[in-house]
């Protein structure tokens, strides 16, 4: 919800709920940065795209499959990389939209177009997410951070809220049948905040 003070959306750090106004954060302008950003993507898909019309098909297109399918395994079975592992399923999957057999040989170049793919989704990601507003950048000590507001569905809980005595039910006054569905969503919180990022 927003700030009880002034209104203003806050911002949902690993550590803290932040409000932009009452905690005097330096915010970047959001229309400059997707200026940014759109031209830097617009640089890693130029590479991405030139790499990829050299690369050998087979052996990319064969890696690329496997490694997705090994991705989506993980979404499925592994709950604490699911968040990373289907955002590596969306690399692959861009790698392989963009994959054409343009005839025998080629360069192997797989781990580069793994990477440059990485970054164009994580570019795509977001540019998309300033523009709805689900984040913003914030400006601290000369460093930049992508952090996201409360618009976006949460994914994880702050330190300092999972800290605070009234996020947890004591345990006293919790039933014997359910003491053992509170310590599962306790330890899949832990999980989640401990696990892999999405950007």
């Amino acid at each position: 919800m927003p700030c009880e003070k002034c209104g203003e959306i806050r911002i949902i750090t690993r550590q803290r709920v932040l409000c932009p106004n009452c905690d005097n954060l330096s915010m970047l302008d959001t229309q400059d940065v997707l200026s940014n950003k759109r031209k830097e993507l617009s640089i890693i898909d130029s590479q991405f795209l030139n790499a990829i019309n050299k690369t050998d098909y087979n052996q990319t297109f064969g890696s690329a499959i496997f490694n997705r399918e090994l991705a989506a395994n993980e979404s499925i079975y592994v709950a604490a990389k699911r968040k990373y592992a289907i955002n590596e399923w969306l690399v692959y999957t861009y790698l392989l939209h963009n994959l054409h057999y343009i005839g025998k040989g080629g360069t192997s170049n797989f781990p580069e177009l793994v990477n440059l793919s990485r970054k164009t989704v994580q570019y795509y990601n977001q540019i998309r997410s300033l523009e709805q507003g689900f984040a913003v950048m914030v400006e601290t000590e000369g460093q930049e951070s992508f952090e996201w507001t409360e618009l976006e569905p949460l994914s994880f809980v702050p330190k300092e809220v999972r800290d605070d005595s009234e996020f947890r039910p004591i345990l006293d006054n919790v039933k014997d049948r359910d003491l053992h569905r509170y310590r599962a969503i306790t330890r899949r919180i832990d999980v989640t905040n401990s696990g892999c990022s999405f950007i």
